[in-house]
């Protein structure tokens, strides 16, 4: 039976990041096909699924793995099962500083925070401990922004989304 479903349904709203709210955020627990825990994560009230365009940032390089690679006989064969993996950074663009990604940072701090919030929340589901503290888990969540420090002296450089 054909499906009724109408294909605009299937299309995906993108939200510029400057109008993207993170207290709009919405979390869920879910279970995969072997039973282990998967957050889901939703913006509401419509609760569709996170899209958002980043500013303009540097990026060393776009990490491609085996999935990513469209195209090739390495790769899958329908573009929307492809995966990158940007590292963007907070460098700046033609010599000019990137104002815009120290707002940005500063919001996926704020949906950080937010999931940090759900995961101690649901600590016992997710992680199978039951008395953690928000600052233990914090110490186990690999954050969206990270510093970046030069290998040498060990100082900071930068910071970057990986």
């Amino acid at each position: 039976a054909a499906s009724t479903r109408p294909l605009l349904s299937q299309m995906t709203d993108y939200v510029l990041w400057n109008e993207f709210k993170p207290e709009d955020l919405a979390f869920s627990l879910g279970q995969d096909r072997s039973g282990k825990a998967t957050i889901s994560m939703l913006v509401t009230p419509a609760m569709k699924k996170v899209a958002m365009v980043t500013p303009p940032c540097v990026t060393n390089w776009p990490r491609v793995t085996g999935d990513g690679n469209f195209g090739t006989m390495f790769g899958p064969a329908d573009i929307t099962k492809a995966k990158f993996s940007l590292d963007l950074t907070d460098a700046a663009i033609n010599a000019v500083e990137n104002a815009d990604y120290a707002a940005w940072s500063e919001m996926m701090t704020k949906v950080d925070d937010k999931l940090l919030d759900f995961v101690h929340g649901e600590q016992l589901k997710i992680l199978g401990r039951k008395n953690l503290t928000r600052d233990e888990i914090k110490m186990l969540q690999i954050r969206t922004v990270r510093p970046k420090y030069d290998k040498m002296s060990g100082t900071l450089i930068g910071h970057s989304v990986q």
